[in-house]
């Protein structure tokens, strides 16, 4: 599995490279790059958890402690599903970023076609999350080279400047959703702990249960707290995976004209080096 991890990233980096020595204008590479990012950013979403499920954990926890068992949904979770709505919207713009560069890329291709995003973020509260006019402005960026890279003759000599116009909202995004993931959904999973142990330890008080039931119930908060924890380690670690993307693209940018081999080297290194702490653990979790 780190082997496999790790030649992925390689692959990654590799098509950076690539991108960035007039030397080495290989599509095929940029290709690759572009694909593997993309399939990356969809890995993030797919974390196993959202803050409609946090809504429904409090929900849970709430009704446990006060015996309360209704039929049909008894939560309003609907600001928690809105912002898991803007935060996948942050993403598909994202993932839609490396779908275009790999469709724009891709030699095989006659007919390219790169998806523009359709729907649009508001700014807003929703739960936890807030959407600043900054992400809304970044977001329609986005829309706005999507579309622009779908109508016009782009490909080989127009692959720097999709990259261009697109870096400055991409870094914006991504540091969004870095920040939702690692201050927001993270944050969720600590709520959910400290709910566990005030429930548990109410149950530990209590005269009416056995050393067996008491037994029981301590194995169930132990089983809480893990699945909270392992929930927490992968949401923080696919943060890394995106603030790592987005540390590379941004010196992609940086450097597209100057970069030299011995430096692109060491930037190698050290995306590598940090391969096996970031996603070791997320396959790891599984």
């Amino acid at each position: 599995m780190k082997a496999i991890f790790a030649r992925r990233i390689l692959c990654v980096l590799t098509g950076i490279a690539c991108l960035v020595f007039a030397s080495c204008v290989d599509l095929a590479h940029v290709h690759h790059y572009a694909l593997i990012s993309e399939n990356e950013m969809g890995r993030v979403i797919g974390a196993g958890y959202d803050f409609k499920q946090a809504c429904e954990d409090r929900c849970q926890m709430n009704a446990m402690r006060n015996f309360d068992i209704q039929r049909g949904d008894q939560c309003d979770c609907k600001l928690f599903t809105e912002a898991d709505q803007s935060m996948r919207k942050i993403e598909r713009s994202v993932r839609k970023y490396f779908a275009g560069l790999k469709n724009l890329s891709d030699d095989a291709l006659t007919n390219y076609k790169v998806d523009p995003v359709a729907d649009a973020i508001k700014e807003g509260q929703y739960g936890t999350v807030t959407i600043e006019k900054k992400q809304v402005q970044a977001y329609a960026s986005i829309a706005k080279v999507l579309l622009k890279a779908s109508t016009d003759a782009y490909r080989r000599n127009k692959i720097k400047e999709y990259i261009i116009e697109a870096n400055a909202p991409l870094q914006d995004l991504m540091e969004k959703l870095v920040f939702i993931l690692r201050n927001n959904l993270a944050t969720e999973l600590d709520f959910r702990k400290e709910s566990l142990y005030a429930y548990y330890m109410e149950l530990k008080q209590s005269k009416n249960l056995s050393d067996y039931e008491k037994g029981k119930a301590v194995n169930d908060y132990f089983a809480g707290i893990d699945d909270a924890t392992r929930k927490k380690t992968r949401i923080l670690n696919y943060a890394k995976a995106v603030e790592k993307i987005a540390t590379a693209h941004a010196e992609l940018y940086k450097n597209r004209d100057k970069l030299t081999e011995q430096m692109f080297r060491s930037l190698l290194s050290e995306y590598t080096n940090n391969v096996e702490e970031i996603m070791e653990s997320v396959d790891d979790l599984k």
